[in-house]
């Protein structure tokens, strides 16, 4: 597929009025019809395990599993997260990705005196990326650091 240049909107247009949205249940493609190789997607199956699927333009076009069973998502759900910090930007809510959180959560400037406040720095960007550095010792920004209470962080301060 081509690279569209942004001014140019005529094909974006195209794809969001032929939009697929799912009713009761998900209509389904087969991989081809949707320029996936089914192939590929075997091989998916085999790293990832269990149970999913692939949704593409809005078909289900490889399933694995039983897809009726109920499961946790958690992490699965990272990226809605990264979504509605981008849709806030958006929407004007919050300036940018690299405005401070502590703005929204000013308990984040009285934290960590010792560490010299550093839970200050923390921005939108550092919770995306799993950077924020929030409950350990380093800097914002300076190393990856999944935890929970990081995740709780970015939830609580984006939706409540």
């Amino acid at each position: 597929m081509s690279r569209l240049k942004f001014k140019d909107v005529t094909p974006l247009v195209a794809i969001v009025q032929a939009a697929v949205f799912p009713g009761v249940g998900w209509e389904r493609r087969a991989p081809e019809r949707v320029q996936m190789d089914a192939v590929r997607l075997d091989a998916l199956r085999e790293v990832v395990g269990g149970r999913g699927c692939v949704i593409r333009h809005g078909y289900t076009v490889y399933a694995w599993g039983d897809q009726a069973q109920r499961a946790d998502v958690a992490s699965a759900a990272k990226p809605w997260y990264g979504h509605f910090i981008l849709k806030a930007v958006e929407d004007g809510r919050i300036g940018s990705v690299d405005e401070p959180v502590a703005r929204f959560e000013p308990r984040l400037n009285t934290l960590n005196a010792p560490l010299g406040f550093k839970d200050r720095q923390i921005t939108w960007r550092h919770l995306a990326n799993q950077v924020a550095c929030y409950g350990v010792k380093e800097n914002p920004g300076t190393a990856f650091d999944y935890n929970d209470w990081m995740m709780a962080l970015l939830w609580d301060t984006l939706f409540l």
